[in-house]
């Protein structure tokens, strides 16, 4: 079993351990913000990370990883799948 939501835990508790955009390091916000007021169809505003920067955001949108918490969350999964050990696995018999 792999712990996804302990990684992405882990990612936001130490950030710089993962994250590394130019921009100062963000776990709340996301790169692609566009809030919408209760009931409302149009968001308020926009903001739009771009560039390097967007390497320092856990979340893409409201709703999705960004593509550097993707790559982590890869990375971990596919050095299991070479056999490694990692805290973000449980194997059970």
């Amino acid at each position: 079993i792999f712990d996804s939501y302990g990684l992405i835990d882990d990612i936001i508790t130490y950030p710089a351990r993962y994250l590394n955009g130019t921009a100062p390091f963000n776990i709340t916000s996301s790169a692609n913000a566009c809030p919408y007021p209760p009931y409302g169809s149009t968001p308020l505003y926009c903001t739009v990370v771009t560039g390097t920067d967007v390497d320092s955001f856990v979340w893409y949108d409201e709703l999705h990883p960004s593509e550097q918490t993707h790559r982590i969350l890869a990375r971990e999964m596919a050095s299991v799948m070479k056999g490694k050990k990692t805290k973000w696995v449980t194997w059970l018999s």
